[in-house]
């Protein structure tokens, strides 16, 4: 599949002063519309003197890196270089997923970059084997070049550096030719991190791309685009890099969320999972006293009612919970695993779609001062008690409950200690003590509290992922 790549355009000119600038013979930059570019066209965007970030707008998905993000492009906002093999276009290495997660919120924090709509991280396993593929429909091949020949072991010497040609080591961007969606070296240089999240037995790790500079051709399987592992965020390795990704809020609005699915437990008693865009899939409802005493036997909550969120439970109960119902006959046949959420996950799921600290309901309106009481039950309207799931209005993932009702444990640990982070707020926190003018709003904000404690105001919701280790 040959795709039509017109002339690049120059925007968002960001200078020393951040500030919008022209570029000879472009329109003002603050006029262009992301969402209104052609699919394969590409935006620029000035870092500093000489140094330009490219990103190419992708047929039903974000934009893409044109390239893996140099060395020259992380000095420009970082001021230092990490990298084994040297090079102002080579592509930066020896940063961990953590160092780019700090290169992104330094890229997101300049005013320009907010001012185009877009916001970036890092791809999805899967947006980045799709872009991988550029049309290829087998979906275990290597993808098409930009004229329509399918990538093979022969001619894969003139899509990457790998062991055969490289000379162990990495080298420039955009040497090699690029495939139909534009992208260079999306095969070999170096290996790439991506966003998702994996949960092993013993900490959290995130996936990155197999294959690099030094992958030879015979070990073919491992520079395929499905393949991907998962390591520590805090590696580092001189073949470890990375690319970036970009949406604005309309992107994120056309990404289809899955049908939701249910668990039948017990004649009465049913599980409802949201699928989400790229990501796993969420509890539909915060978890409820009627599911957890069919699972449990018995009920913690200090507001008795079935259909109310289960509450006085410790994150270490949440866990004793999870292990018994990841253990029930139908759940298994489901194919799923259930755990809570990393702090992450709950983030995305709650903003639904919208970005830079804003969240959204299903007609798209952003939750704000004056509606949240349509969408929660917090301070102001709940009685001093939690309330039965689902009353309020879901947020645009229809997800309800995901703010107020009571707070909800998450996955993820603080960095000193053993503590853990809650999200939501909770059925006795007032408007006034909301933060809504700054960033994080409502929802966004987090705070650690001890595994072990329990009140009346923390619950939780399930998220699920398919179980790989699955016959």
């Amino acid at each position: 599949m040959k795709q039509n790549r017109s002339k690049q355009l120059l925007v968002a000119v960001v200078s020393a002063t951040m500030a919008f600038g022209t570029q000879s013979g472009c329109n003002n930059s603050s006029r262009v519309n992301v969402d209104d570019l052609p699919v394969g066209e590409s935006i620029s965007i000035k870092l500093a003197s000489k140094v330009f970030l490219e990103m190419v707008k992708l047929p039903e998905g974000p934009m893409f890196g044109k390239f893996e993000v140099t060395q020259k492009q992380w000095e420009a906002l970082m001021g230092a270089n990490p990298s084994h093999f040297k090079g102002p276009d080579n592509p930066v290495e020896s940063v961990s997923w953590n160092d780019c997660q700090e290169f992104l919120e330094k890229l997101n924090a300049i005013p320009d970059v907010k001012q185009l709509g877009l916001l970036f991280r890092l791809p999805s396993k899967d947006e980045r084997w799709f872009a991988c593929l550029a049309g290829e429909t087998d979906p275990e091949a290597w993808g098409l070049l930009a004229d329509g020949t399918k990538i093979t072991k022969e001619n894969l010497g003139e899509v990457a550096w790998i062991k055969e040609n490289s000379d162990n080591m990495s080298h420039p961007v955009g040497q090699k030719k690029p495939n139909a969606f534009g992208l260079y070296d999306m095969i070999g240089n170096i290996q790439e991190w991506c966003q998702d999240i994996n949960i092993s037995p013993y900490e959290e790790q995130r996936f990155r791309s197999y294959g690099d500079y030094d992958t030879s051709v015979q070990d073919y399987s491992f520079l395929r685009p499905s393949r991907n592992g998962a390591i520590s965020p805090t590696d580092r390795g001189k073949h470890l890099g990375f690319r970036l990704c970009a949406q604005t809020e309309k992107m994120m609005e056309n990404l289809p969320v899955g049908k939701s699915i249910f668990i039948k437990l017990a004649p009465n008693v049913s599980l409802e999972m949201v699928e989400l865009p790229n990501g796993p899939l969420f509890g539909k409802f915060e978890v409820t006293q009627t599911l957890w005493e069919n699972v449990m036997g018995w009920n913690p909550s200090h507001f008795k009612g079935p259909n109310n969120p289960v509450e006085c439970v410790s994150w270490n109960d949440c866990e004793e919970f999870l292990e018994k119902f990841n253990a029930i006959p139908d759940v298994k046949r489901s194919g799923l695993v259930f755990r809570l959420p990393t702090d992450e996950e709950w983030l995305v799921a709650c903003r639904a779609g919208a970005l830079h600290g804003k969240c959204r309901l299903a007609d798209r309106t952003i939750i704000e001062e004056k509606n949240i009481e349509d969408v929660a039950w917090i301070g102001d309207n709940s009685d001093n008690e939690p309330h039965p799931v689902g009353q309020k209005k879901p947020n645009a993932f229809g997800l309800y409950d995901m703010y107020g009702n009571v707070w909800e444990w998450t996955q993820s640990e603080t960095a000193v200690g053993e503590n853990r982070l809650i999200r939501g707020y909770s059925w006795n926190i007032s408007k006034e003590h909301v933060p809504w003018k700054e960033e994080p709003v409502l929802g966004i904000m987090t705070l650690p509290v001890p595994p072990d404690e329990s009140d009346a105001s923390l619950g939780f919701r399930l998220c699920a992922t398919q179980n790989d280790d699955e016959d």
